[in-house]
């Protein structure tokens, strides 16, 4: 007995040699509480580790036990051995949990299948399986609740953050990033969306929260401290439980049926229920961030290009397919709604203009003074709202290409043919001793402006711009 209880107290310090060696300690969820998401995130990470390295060493004490000492043994041997760092981890396991954060389950499964007969021997390894399944439990039930949290968190979310360029915000990227990695898991609707499982740790509560995890919800937050939104230690639970890789682990002994077909339908109706209100929340709140913006044009390419980001986002990604077509086009339409607005506010007041002088709504005066001063004020007009245009819009920006390559083709579509025709009219008539002062751009000058320049997230100087001088009424060229 001596010699097994020394050759047993040996492996013990071994095993808690090497689980040291990866950082194993004892942390109570006040510890676990006062730490930064930064500080939260890499304890989160080292657990998910310590849990596979134990299952390794797990799987060798066994091996060692049974290749030295008799069956009757080998049980008593090992039954020392492994019992007091499972229960330190599961203690780091419930102070996890006790911060809301969602802990790496990937080998308490594995774990489960290694100890599950020794554990009729020993009321140690006993009380680690039902701390191991009660576990799993809090886990599913936690993941169930953090996507529950998901439509709420992006509808409160009141962040200062403000993209300048109009660009897409934070919160559609990470949120449209979030949805398609944890949909890229294809039984991920089973656990959070089944009606009928309220209770317990099924195949797909284990798969989810891989998912859960996977989609890395820290970013989606961006204050540690954000009351309304997930807390500080569920933004950590995300990498920590994506550290983990939980799915490749997953025992399919430990794994329940899957639904009936019935079942599964009533679960994917849900499924899509949700994250369109999930979507719809995500706009509202997009909505009210764009009205801090001065620019109302600005304003519309922002949900311009904000709902067209979640429109791509969900073509691209075949798991958020079940939203549908119809969800799609209603949404296309609101892309083209903002576009539209934008459009509206920003060259329409110049290309109605034109279309009044070129159709004589604008009627020129008969006074030969009077008509000069009325040209130079058209052209004057064109030219300082064309130049305001270049100096604020250069500096915004449509991310997207093929979007990008709309906008500027309805823009030339709508602005030059009708400067066209005003400059073919006006500008080789004598309006002025300096037409070079209000003939400043040729159509070509226009055009090379809004391909080029625009919305590439840079404000530009008008010196890039190439003008071509004026022409006189014979087509020669005349000096500036």
């Amino acid at each position: 007995d001596s010699w097994v209880d020394g050759s047993g107290m040996l492996r013990v310090r071994a095993v808690e040699s090497a689980m040291q060696m990866v950082g194993l300690e004892a942390r109570s969820v006040g510890a676990l509480q006062i730490q930064s998401p930064e500080q939260l995130e890499k304890t989160m990470k080292s657990w998910s580790l310590q849990l596979r390295v134990l299952l390794v060493l797990a799987a060798h004490e066994m091996e060692l036990a049974r290749a030295i000492w008799s069956s009757a043994m080998s049980d008593t041997v090992f039954g020392d051995v492994i019992p007091g760092v499972l229960e330190l981890l599961l203690q780091m396991g419930r102070s996890i949990v006790g911060t809301r954060a969602q802990m790496q389950k990937e080998v308490i499964p594995l774990l489960e299948s290694l100890l599950g007969k020794r554990a009729r021997g020993s009321g140690r390894y006993a009380q680690c399986i039902n701390d191991m399944c009660g576990l799993r439990a809090m886990l599913g039930s936690s993941a169930r609740s953090i996507f529950l949290d998901l439509e709420g968190s992006v509808g409160r979310d009141v962040s200062k953050v403000k993209v300048l360029d109009g660009t897409v915000h934070p919160l559609c990227a990470q949120t449209l990033s979030y949805l398609r990695r944890l949909f890229s898991y294809s039984d991920v609707e089973q656990l959070i969306f089944s009606p009928s499982n309220k209770d317990g740790f099924t195949r797909t509560s284990v798969v989810t929260a891989a998912a859960i995890a996977a989609a890395s919800l820290d970013k989606l937050i961006f204050s540690p401290s954000n009351k309304d939104g997930f807390t500080r230690t569920s933004v950590v639970t995300a990498a920590a439980i994506a550290a983990a890789g939980l799915d490749k682990a997953i025992d399919s002994s430990h794994l329940t049926k899957i639904q009936s077909k019935r079942g599964q339908e009533a679960a994917s109706a849900l499924m899509s229920e949700a994250v369109a209100q999930v979507m719809s929340a995500l706009v509202t709140n997009l909505e009210e961030k764009a009205r801090a913006y001065k620019s109302p044009a600005l304003a519309s390419l922002f949900l311009m290009n904000n709902v067209h980001y979640m429109v791509w986002a969900v073509e691209q990604s075949d798991r958020l397919s079940f939203l549908g077509q119809q969800w799609v086009e209603k949404h296309k339409d609101i892309v083209e709604r903002y576009g539209s607005q934008y459009h509206e506010l920003t060259w329409m007041p110049m290309v109605n203009a034109l279309d009044k002088v070129n159709r004589k709504e604008d009627p020129e005066p008969a006074d030969q003074k009077l008509w000069c001063e009325w040209v130079k004020s058209k052209y004057h007009h064109f030219n300082s709202s064309l130049e305001a245009i270049y100096a604020e819009q250069t500096g915004w920006t449509i991310p997207e290409p093929k979007l990008l390559a709309a906008v500027r083709r309805v823009i030339l579509m709508d602005v030059i043919p009708p400067y066209e025709k005003f400059s073919r009219h006006f500008s080789v008539l004598d309006f002025s001793t300096n037409r070079s002062k209000y003939v400043r751009y040729a159509p070509k000058d226009i055009r090379s402006m809004v391909e080029q320049h625009l919305f590439e997230g840079r404000k530009m100087s008008l010196s890039k711009v190439a003008r071509a001088p004026p022409t006189n009424k014979q087509g020669s060229r005349i000096s500036a």
